[in-house]
């Protein structure tokens, strides 16, 4: 049996492999002590959620996700939360090294794949104040619009944020268009490599 403590709030406290099943667990902090006492005797309580290697098609490890992802099934997927990268690296290494018979594979996500997330972000923010800038340029040009109903929905969210003029706007999406292109950035700079073990299936 081996076993983690990992000791960040809100994830999981205990990472086990034992019995040829990889098992996790979210403790409170009255209880860590006891279940490091039972798992010091070499027993893991039914609080446990385990997948049996045998399950696993993939076991996922990326520097810039703080999970590792346990993929069995056909779509089924199981995420370890542990943000601590050295820890995280430390529990891939060791079932990389340890568990059932295995490939290894290192593949660098794409661009697009690296920039996905902030971009569609960016792209719905660009559609989203560009139909508040349409009823603007209406507004500015004598044409103003009224939504009738009691769920006026996305034409009277744009109809009410133009009725709060440019300069009202401006403020809104400017920093959040700017933060997107950042964090746009960001992710194309970072490490975009997936490591995954992958196990035969028989």
């Amino acid at each position: 049996m081996k076993y983690w403590i990992n000791r960040t709030p809100k994830e999981h406290t205990f990472i086990v492999h034992a019995d040829k099943k990889i098992y996790r667990l979210r403790a409170k902090p009255e209880e860590i002590i006891d279940i490091r006492q039972q798992l010091d005797k070499g027993r893991v309580n039914d609080k446990f959620m385990g997948v049996p290697e045998s399950y696993l098609r993939y076991v996922e490890f990326q520097e810039t996700e703080p999970v590792l992802s346990l993929h069995y099934g056909k779509e089924t997927e199981d995420k370890i939360l542990v943000s601590d990268l050295p820890l995280r690296r430390e529990i891939f290494e060791y079932f990389r090294a340890h568990t059932g018979e295995h490939t290894y594979e290192a593949k660098r996500k794409t661009l697009f794949a690296r920039i996905r997330k902030p971009g569609i972000a960016l792209l719905v923010l660009l559609i989203f104040g560009g139909g508040v800038a349409f009823f603007i340029r209406e507004a500015m040009q004598g044409n103003y619009y009224t939504v009738e109903g009691s769920n006026p929905g996305i034409m009277g969210l744009f109809i009410g944020l133009a009725e709060l003029g440019v300069v009202f706007n401006a403020l809104i999406f400017l920093p959040l268009t700017g933060l997107c292109l950042y964090l746009m950035m960001r992710a194309s700079e970072k490490n975009g490599v997936v490591e995954r073990i992958l196990y035969k299936r028989y």
